[in-house]
């Protein structure tokens, strides 16, 4: 199986459940940031590090290795459609490795180019991705012993078969563009697709983020994702399990910096004092 030529690593959410804690920077017990631990995840596969891009504050940058390239979507927080396509665009400007390439320059020779999406937040990338890229990428060899499931209808799919989403009208972000051509998206499926654990077709990543540097703006995910034809493949919940809470926080043993900089124990913050309005004041 080809490795995924590029990713785009997204880091730059609010964490509104953690109450803004940046995920990203929350620590093994290793004492590696999530964000980095998905970023070793990728380079292990074979993905060069001028072909990664992360998308997040600067301050993550310390973080990653040198030659991973950081940007910022524009505007600042304005979601996870909005990251993709910053990441795609920083990726078509910068062309191969060592040279710039005209956008939408396709080679059109050899293997498909693609590109993985993941968040920063996986609590086990290696096994997302393993999961993910288990029956090969479309258009690539798949392996001699793919695991077999089941369609959407609850039927037995023989092994290297993948759904096609959307095939029955499913909601979230199970939607597909009409016809039989080649697949744009390998998209993990749980009990629906998770589009920020996929791999698109660089050429047809590049085609739907061509626009304004703001297109994407506080725009849902299922805005970029719809206009591409998808694949998904079963994967276990628990290999794509992730870290949005404080109990999830609590279950991967994360840690933090304190003040003096010391590795601690990530726990919730204690809550406000709820505010008491003032008293009329009487004469």
């Amino acid at each position: 199986m080809n490795a995924p030529g590029s990713a785009i690593v997204l880091a730059g959410g609010r964490s509104s459940r953690l109450g803004g804690v940046p995920k990203a920077l929350l620590f093994t017990g290793q004492r590696v940031p999530l964000v980095r631990r998905v970023v070793d995840a990728v380079l292990e596969r074979g993905t060069a590090p001028e072909a990664v891009v992360v998308v997040g504050p600067e301050e993550l940058a310390s973080q990653l290795p040198r030659s991973v390239r950081l940007v910022q979507e524009r505007p600042r927080l304005s979601g996870p459609a909005a990251a993709i396509a910053a990441g795609a665009r920083a990726l078509r400007e910068a062309g191969p490795v060592g040279t710039r390439a005209e956008p939408h320059t396709v080679a059109h020779a050899g293997p498909p180019a693609w590109t993985l999406l993941l968040s920063c937040d996986l609590a086990d990338p290696a096994a997302a991705l393993a999961a993910l890229l288990r029956e090969g990428l479309p258009g690539s060899p798949a392996p001699e012993a793919a695991p077999s499931g089941r369609d959407l209808h609850g039927q037995p799919r023989e092994a290297g078969q993948s759904r096609r989403a959307g095939e029955n009208g499913a909601g979230g972000n199970a939607q597909t563009t009409p016809g039989d051509g080649p697949r744009d998206m390998l998209v993990a499926f749980t009990d629906r697709p998770q589009p920020l654990v996929s791999a698109v077709r660089t050429a047809a990543l590049h085609a739907v983020t061509a626009g304004p540097a703001d297109a994407f703006a506080d725009a849902p995910v299922r805005a970029l994702t719809q206009q591409l034809r998808m694949t998904t493949v079963d994967v276990p919940e628990a290999a794509i399990r992730d870290v949005d809470t404080w109990d999830d926080v609590q279950r991967e043993g994360l840690l933090t910096r304190d003040a003096a900089g010391r590795f601690v124990p990530a726990v919730r913050p204690p809550a406000p004092p709820p505010e008491h309005p003032q008293a009329p004041r009487t004469l």
